[in-house]
């Protein structure tokens, strides 16, 4: 796996920034987050946007991400299908394969069944969305209570109902990790299922109490990286492995010093 670095991880620089702390450190593609992209346009075009992808020697392997994109009412299906359409647009522009996008909470109270059959029928609709620019949808698991998909076999299940030839899942270390994951639920997986591999880790606490910040770099915490790593790469797994943490200390530090850290730490599960 070649190691890609998520825009979130360097949380408070613009994308110009971004592109040029990426490849100072070492990356060969980058995981643009829509908010810098829609700010970067405001003074920029995607001709130029490109021009700098090219300067620096890098791919866009990912945007992210639709947060919330399932198990909505009617306006809220509505609301999701218009940012598919602007990010699956955007994608197009950059020859980015994939777009991710987050499931949504779940109703309490409802059965297992009808969340299934509902994602299943909301994604497939976005995956069609997304296939008129010939985009890609990774579906990404959740780990945090109350979210309806928390699982890699929850998020298979809802990939293979769907039955879209452009939708994967993403696998998240954190979100396996919160979420209660088992090993054996990526041993399962076709490689043809995963199309994301975010790496990262989690603060020694319970899983079950972890907020999107509390990730640290991989190999400083508690979440089976290796392992993961491991499987992922035992199914057949080789696209990128992108490094993805949300972490306010980290964002006090310089940007560079953090990706370059965190280049060394991810390059030894992704090798």
């Amino acid at each position: 796996m070649e190691l890609c670095i998520n825009g979130s991880t360097t949380e408070l620089v613009s994308l110009s920034e971004d592109l040029e702390i990426a490849a100072k450190a070492g990356y060969r593609a980058v995981e643009m987050r829509m908010p810098k992209i829609d700010a970067y346009l405001k003074h920029s075009t995607f001709q130029q946007l490109r021009a700098a992808l090219d300067r620096h020697s890098l791919k866009v392997f990912t945007i992210n991400s639709i947060e919330n994109s399932t198990l909505r009412d009617s306006a809220g299906q509505r609301e999701i299908l218009a940012e598919v359409e602007k990010f699956a647009r955007c994608a197009a522009e950059l020859s980015c394969p994939w777009l991710i996008i987050c499931p949504g909470v779940c109703p309490a109270g409802t059965p297992w069944h009808e969340i299934l059959d509902r994602s299943a029928q909301e994604l497939a609709t976005i995956a069609d969305c997304a296939w008129k620019y010939r985009v890609g949808v990774a579906f990404e698991f959740l780990g945090f209570p109350g979210i309806s998909i928390r699982t890699p076999s929850d998020a298979w299940a809802v990939v293979r109902q769907a039955n879209r030839g452009n939708l994967g899942i993403t696998v998240d270390v954190a979100n396996f990790s919160s979420g209660y994951g088992r090993l054996s639920e990526i041993s399962a997986l076709p490689a043809e299922a995963v199309a994301v591999f975010h790496i990262n880790d989690l603060r020694d606490m319970p899983p079950e109490d972890a907020g999107a910040y509390d990730r640290v770099m991989p190999g400083d915490g508690v979440a089976p990286v290796a392992e993961i790593a491991r499987e992922l790469k035992r199914i057949g797994y080789k696209s990128y492995c992108s490094v993805e943490i949300f972490n306010h200390d980290y964002n006090r530090r310089d940007p560079l010093e953090v990706a370059k850290e965190a280049f060394a730490k991810s390059r030894r599960f992704a090798e």
